[in-house]
């Protein structure tokens, strides 16, 4: 016999977030858990540290949650959720829609208008910006043979 498990009121889980997304995470920050194999059961957890190195490999960072009392066992497969910045005035855009990263075409009086955005987060194919009033039409479609001053006209809906 190599151990004993003992003082499973407390189970802390080692886990790993991708790096571009660590800055959004903090000790202290609560997490939701559950495992992907025994039940659809969550349980909350508190991230109390977070590794200040990238792991070059995988470019991650590890991060350690505080789980207290729960039936988990250590071995266990689990997914998490941390609770996301909360950003005002923004907007979800898709990235194939940036030109040079951080410009879009918007349309003011029915002529391309090119539009320098500021990025807040990446959300998968997607993009969290700053930097345009509600209501402004963006170029989706055909933004590559646009130019900036060119004449649009909208689709219609179909």
């Amino acid at each position: 016999m190599l151990g004993q498990f003992t003082g499973s009121d407390r189970l802390e889980i080692e886990a790993s977030i991708p790096a571009r997304e660590s800055q959004y995470v903090s000790p202290g920050d609560e997490i939701t858990v559950r495992s992907t194999s025994i039940s659809s059961e969550t349980y909350s957890g508190i991230v109390t540290r977070k590794n200040a190195l990238i792991e070059p490999g995988t470019q991650s960072v590890k991060i350690y949650i505080d789980i207290s009392g729960t039936d988990l066992e250590p071995g266990y497969y689990l997914e998490g959720e941390i609770g996301g910045r909360v950003f005002s005035g923004a907007f979800k855009v898709h990235k194939d829609i940036l030109i040079r990263d951080n410009e879009l075409f918007t349309v003011v009086e029915d002529r391309a208008t090119l539009k320098t955005v500021e990025l807040l987060a990446s959300a998968g194919d997607s993009m969290i910006v700053n930097g345009l009033e509600p209501g402004t039409t963006i170029i989706d479609e055909f933004r590559n043979a646009a130019f900036e001053d060119t004449k649009v006209t909208r689709r219609e809906e179909q």
